[in-house]
């Protein structure tokens, strides 16, 4: 496990730009498509 850390390099200073914000409306199966592919959500976020 030692090997492991010592092969960590650190963060960098800032945070990453590099995503995009979606908004999408999960269906009452608890599916959403985001870029078209459909991923399942937990049933509190269903509506």
């Amino acid at each position: 496990m030692m090997g492991e850390v010592t092969a960590l390099r650190p963060l960098p200073a800032r945070r990453t730009t590099d995503f995009t914000e979606l908004v999408a409306r999960v269906t009452r199966t608890g599916g959403f498509l985001v870029h078209g592919i459909f991923y399942s959500a937990p049933s509190r976020l269903i509506g």
